[in-house]
């Protein structure tokens, strides 16, 4: 029997680079990965340019599993990465690491097991600082709580594993776009991370 995973996210999910004239999401490398495993994952994205946590995000979540339920199914896993627009657009980070709880909550509920995603880095400024304490602050409230063992949420610090600012120029053109979004190559490798963080996840 097929496992079903849901990547639920923004416009990294959705794979934006270019400007938007390419899209790649990394549920591409992903399902490749699993592909050559030998493991039978069907992967459905849902990745929207512009969506933050505190808006659409419960309600889009909240429908794909309907759909899924509707049809007699649900989801094994659910990857949710969120919070990017939401730091750039001013909200408290406790505000929005609350609504990232209740977006595990949702999956829980459905059984699902959670790989959260912390926020990743953008090319730092110094008139960005108060985006980056924003951006820490939530990444240290997920770490806190989710870092410890737990059956139901498996915490990948994507942040840490795909870095944006302690990297070498070569690998700065290779992986990060705009600064904010990935190149193909960037969204590959974020593929191959997050695969990582679930086939050991799938093999205990």
């Amino acid at each position: 029997m097929a496992s079903k995973q849901q990547e639920q996210s923004d416009s990294l999910t959705a794979g934006y680079s270019n400007y938007g004239t390419v899209y790649h999401s990394y549920g591409i490398r992903l399902e490749e990965r699993f592909e050559k495993a030998g493991k039978d994952i069907e992967i459905i994205i849902e990745g929207l340019s512009g969506d933050r946590v505190i808006r659409m995000y419960e309600n889009r979540l909240q429908r794909a599993i309907r759909k899924q339920v509707d049809k007699g199914k649900k989801f094994d896993y659910v990857v949710i990465l969120g919070g990017t627009n939401d730091i750039f657009n001013k909200i408290d980070p406790h505000q929005i690491f609350d609504g990232l709880k209740k977006l595990y909550d949702i999956c829980e509920n459905h059984g699902a097991i959670v790989l959260a995603l912390t926020i990743m880095e953008f090319f730092y400024e110094e008139y960005l600082r108060p985006v980056e304490q924003r951006r820490n602050k939530v990444n240290e409230l997920m770490i806190r709580d989710y870092s410890t063992t737990n059956n139901k949420i498996i915490l990948c610090d994507l942040a840490k594993e795909l870095p944006a600012n302690s990297i070498s120029e070569d690998q700065r053109k290779l992986y990060w776009d705009d600064g904010v979004h990935l190149t193909v190559e960037g969204y590959d490798h974020m593929g191959d991370i997050i695969y990582e963080s679930l086939i050991n996840q799938m093999t205990k």
